[in-house]
């Protein structure tokens, strides 16, 4: 029963997230009088600061919270494809997901915050990547994956009526 649609939902938002330990979420470049460019980038697991090439200097931290909650999220994306013969409760760790979704959006959106005011009284370009979108594709796929599976269970109990 892994070929359901709402298995291949699941594995989709699984798949996204993974992605977004292998691309950078948002690069911030600043620069000040002398023509110093720091670049900052946010990845999911790290925050990379740059000073320049005539500083030499390379900084990186890691977001911890939106790492934990990245790392939870694929683990238990992954464990709920295998729980189809239980759609209640397969349906339980989906609303869960969807919760623990929004909460990497937010902490992703907090981290974008954090980074725009780092430097203050420095002009910035910040550019948006690509793999900002992926968790809330995410969302929508575990969404959709949440409603497919009540649509099964409703299946099965009409039919469990008609014996």
């Amino acid at each position: 029963m892994i070929q359901r649609i709402q298995s291949l939902l699941l594995l989709i938002a699984l798949i996204l997230h993974i992605l977004l330990y292998f691309m950078p979420l948002y690069k911030v470049q600043y620069v000040n009088e002398q023509k110093n460019p720091i670049t900052v980038t946010l990845k999911i697991h790290q925050i990379e600061i740059n000073k320049g090439e005539s500083l030499k200097e390379q900084y990186s931290q890691v977001p911890l919270l939106q790492f934990i909650m990245n790392s939870i999220l694929c683990l238990m994306i992954f464990s709920c494809i295998f729980l189809y013969k239980n759609r209640l409760r397969q349906n339980l760790f989906c609303r869960f997901l969807i919760l623990l979704d929004a909460g990497v959006i937010a902490t992703i959106v907090f981290e974008i915050d954090k980074i725009k005011n780092l430097f203050p009284g420095f002009a910035h370009n910040s550019v948006s990547q690509i793999p900002i979108a992926f968790p809330v594709v995410s969302l929508i796929m575990l969404f959709l994956a949440s409603r497919a599976i009540m649509k099964d269970e409703d299946k099965v109990r009409s039919a469990d009526r008609l014996r």
